[in-house]
């Protein structure tokens, strides 16, 4: 008769894991890896049993594996540019005054940062980055000189 000792269940995307370390009728003991599908995929569940001395060998190999997934995945990776953390949270924020008006001058005065930096911004976010400034110009006054 076999007897649960531990069980540990892992939720993953598209399948769960049924991790249960178990010990039979003759004392010995071993790691049972059941994958349960959910029912739209309907697929049976699959189950492979582990003795303790594999469970090594098991470990290193898939280390190894993750090791090598994650340098190799490490260069496919879009590089991510970081900001100052209160941005983060402001760029919508900055977003929106933005197309409310107020000039990259004005916002990086408002958020203490530099311009270059709310430019980044505006552009990753898919937004022209336009001069807001409003300029007046003045007429002078000709007075006509008196002869």
């Amino acid at each position: 008769m076999e007897e649960i000792l531990k069980t540990e269940f892992i939720e993953a995307e598209k399948c769960d894991y049924l991790i249960e370390l178990m010990e039979d009728s003759t004392q010995n003991q071993y790691i049972q890896i059941t994958q349960v599908f959910p029912d739209k995929y309907e697929q049976p569940s699959q189950s492979m049993k582990l003795h303790y001395f594999e469970l090594e060998k098991l470990t290193t190999t898939l280390m190894n594996f993750q090791n090598f997934i994650s340098k190799k995945s490490r260069n496919k990776l879009p590089k991510i540019r970081l900001y100052p953390k209160d941005l983060i949270s402001h760029k919508d924020e900055i977003i929106k005054n933005y197309l409310k008006g107020l000039s990259i001058k004005n916002l990086a005065l408002i958020h203490n940062c530099k311009e270059k930096l709310i430019n980044q911004i505006l552009s990753e976010n898919g937004h022209e980055v336009v001069d807001n400034d409003i300029k007046f110009y003045h007429r002078k006054k000709i007075s006509k000189s008196r002869k």
